[in-house]
């Protein structure tokens, strides 16, 4: 069988197979418990959190654990929306967007957050030309486009009908 699904799961390779066995047989302890198990668990987290920000470049304690795309997606899009306050209001997205992006933006916008629903072209993508002053009215906002989040800082210069785009780390 030929599986070419690896965007929904990937079979891990055998390191990552090993590394997992040994963590769930040897170390499985709670990282947050004060007994031996956890400390060791703490530790071993501790190690692959500096791992993980080493290989990105990012600080270790800006690198954070998920159980999945999922999770992962709803904690960026409510979180980002929640830290941006006023100035997240407002989110672009796709309506071709993941369920997992599509479900926390119909909840925001029950919510009170405005929400842009972009359409895709008929070759199935998003043109640039689409996310404009008519979708932006502040020049700092949420979008999401293409199942992947992103928190990006939106500079719409009317005059020029031109859209600069730069990510945005959100504190």
């Amino acid at each position: 069988m030929i599986y070419l699904d690896n965007s929904a799961t990937t079979q891990p390779c055998e390191a990552c197979v090993r590394a997992m066995t040994e963590l769930l047989t040897d170390c499985w302890g709670n990282p947050s418990s004060v007994h031996a198990h956890g400390i060791a668990a703490h530790h071993r987290l501790r190690q692959a959190r500096e791992q993980v920000a080493s290989a990105l470049g990012a600080e270790p304690d800006r690198v954070f654990f998920t159980s999945g795309g999922t999770e992962a997606d709803n904690w960026a899009i409510f979180s980002a929306a929640e830290r941006l306050g006023k100035r997240g209001h407002h989110i672009v997205t796709t309506a071709v967007e993941h369920p997992a992006v599509l479900q926390p933006c119909r909840a925001l916008e029950e919510r009170g957050h405005r929400v842009s629903w972009i359409g895709v072209h008929r070759d199935g993508l998003v043109h640039i030309s689409q996310i404009s002053s008519r979708y932006i009215r502040h020049p700092s906002e949420v979008l999401s486009v293409g199942d992947v989040v992103k928190v990006v800082v939106l500079d719409v210069d009317a005059q020029k009908e031109r859209i600069n785009l730069s990510i945005k780390q959100v504190k």
